[in-house]
């Protein structure tokens, strides 16, 4: 993952967003992870789809989605 324009910076965490795949528009943070892996807990209920998307952030600020 890298930004379009990233002043040739060093990536420093990753911010994942989620929402429930209820066909709306609307994704609210779900972490912030610092490695190439997320695990998102205690989701309710079971058997719910969802979609994330994740950005890439570093000094000079946080990348497309």
């Amino acid at each position: 993952v890298s930004t379009l324009i990233d002043g040739g910076a060093v990536i420093s965490h990753y911010l994942v967003y989620s929402n429930n795949g209820d066909g709306g528009d609307v994704f609210t943070l779900a972490g912030t992870s610092y490695t190439l892996t997320f695990t998102h807990d205690n989701l309710s209920p079971s058997g719910i789809i969802m979609i994330y998307k994740i950005t890439a952030v570093n000094y000079v600020g946080e990348g497309p989605t």
